[in-house]
C-alpha cells in the first residue's frame, strides 16, 4: 500500500452516463453497477500498486452486494470494454487520484514566496529595534528624569512608557513582590492538603476483613475516615443492638456512603442485652410485707411462680327489654 487509506470520489461518478449503459448491458441497475465500481476502486486504493485491481474475486463481490451468481463478473466485462478498467488497472488513475491538489508538483514559487515574507518580518523588526533604542537613549538623556528619581514603584511603569520604553509589560518590583507572595501561598496550601490526618487505626472489636472492606468502600465513595465518622458508627450500631463489627459488615452489603440505625430493617438488628433493658421497678413497701406474710402462713402456695391472670369468659346473649317485659 502506497500510504494513503482513502481516494478521491468526484463529483457526477452517480449520474455518469457510462453507468447507465453498463446496467442495461448486464441487465443490472445503476446502482449495482455504481456499488461494483466503488469495491473496484477500493481495492485499486488498497493495492500495492495503486490503481492496479489484482485479482478480483467475483463470487466474493456478489455474495458481498447481494447481486446474482456471475453478475459483477458481466459487469466487470462490460466496463472493460467501456474503457474503464485497462488490463487490471483503473483508467487514468494518475489523473483521477493525483498525489497533490495543485497541479504543480514544485515547491520553487512557495519557498520563494516564504523567503520573501520572512526577510520583510526581519526588515520590520531590525527598524523596531532601532526605533527603540533612539527612544531609550533620548529619555535617558532628558532632562526631566532628573525630577522622577523619586518615583514609586506603582507609577514606574507609567513613566517609562510615557518616555518611549521598549517593554509595555514590564513589572514593577511590587507586582514582582506580590507575584512571589502568590506562588509561595499557593505551594503552601498545596503542601497542607497533601499533609492530611491519617485514617484511624482498626479498632480491636473489628475484624481485619470487615475493616478492609469498609476503608474500601470508604474510598470507592470518595468519603473521608476520620475518628468522628467512626465514633458516629459506633454510635449507630449501639442504637441498632449491633456491634460495631456487624454494622460495618451490613454497611459494606449495602454499599452506601453512609449508614443509620432507623434505616436498618427489623431482622437486622440486634436484640437488647441485659445491660440495656430496661431495669424494674423497685417492690413497694406494702408489695414485699404482703410477700413475707404468704411466706409463713402458706409456704407453698408462696414459692409457686407468679403467673398471669386469666382472662374471665364471657357469654354473648341478647339483650332483654325489661321496660317493655314490665309493660306486658
Amino acid at each position: 500500500m502506497a500510504g494513503m487509506d482513502w481516494f478521491r470520489w468526484h463529483h457526477g461518478s452517480v449520474t455518469d452516463p457510462k453507468f447507465q449503459l453498463i446496467a442495461k448491458k448486464t441487465n443490472s441497475n445503476a446502482a449495482e453497477v455504481i456499488a461494483v465500481w466503488a469495491v473496484f476502486l477500493e481495492a485499486a486504493s488498497q493495492s500495492e500498486e495503486r490503481g492496479r485491481l489484482g485479482k478480483v474475486d467475483f463470487e466474493a463481490i456478489d455474495c458481498l452486494l447481494g447481486l446474482d451468481e456471475g453478475q459483477t463478473d458481466r459487469i466487470h466485462a462490460a466496463m472493460t470494454e467501456r474503457g474503464l478498467l485497462e488490463c487490471g488497472l483503473i483508467s487514468r488513475w494518475e489523473k483521477r487520484q493525483p498525489k497533490r491538489e495543485r497541479e504543480d508538483n514544485t515547491s520553487t514559487e512557495r519557498s520563494r514566496n516564504s523567503r520573501a515574507r520572512k526577510s520583510a518580518m526581519e526588515a520590520c523588526n531590525t527598524e523596531a529595534q532601532i526605533a527603540s533604542a533612539e527612544a531609550a537613549s533620548s529619555a535617558e538623556a532628558s532632562p526631566s528624569d532628573a525630577s522622577n528619581t523619586d518615583a514609586t514603584p506603582c507609577n514606574a511603569t507609567q513613566h517609562q512608557n510615557q518616555h518611549g520604553s521598549t517593554s509595555t509589560n514590564q513589572e514593577t518590583p511590587r507586582e514582582e513582590k506580590s507575584r512571589e507572595e502568590e506562588i509561595r501561598e499557593t505551594k503552601e496550601g498545596s503542601a497542607t492538603r497533601k499533609r492530611s490526618a491519617p485514617p484511624p487505626a482498626r479498632p480491636d472489636d473489628v475484624t481485619e476483613q470487615v475493616w478492609a472492606d469498609w476503608m474500601a468502600l470508604r474510598k470507592a465513595k470518595r468519603a473521608p475516615v476520620s475518628e468522628t465518622v467512626l465514633s458516629g458508627a459506633r454510635s449507630e450500631a449501639t442504637k441498632a443492638f449491633l456491634s460495631l463489627d456487624r454494622f460495618l459488615a451490613i454497611w459494606c452489603t449495602r454499599g452506601s456512603q453512609g449508614l443509620q440505625a432507623d434505616w436498618l430493617r427489623p431482622e437486622e438488628c440486634g436484640r437488647p442485652v441485659a445491660s440495656q433493658q430496661r431495669p424494674v421497678a423497685a417492690e413497694p413497701a406494702w408489695r414485699t410485707e404482703q410477700r413475707l406474710r404468704m411466706q409463713q402462713a402458706a409456704p407453698g402456695v408462696a414459692a409457686r411462680p407468679m403467673t398471669q391472670p386469666q382472662q374471665p369468659d364471657f357469654i354473648d346473649v341478647e339483650a332483654h327489654d325489661a321496660h317493655a317485659a314490665r309493660l306486658a
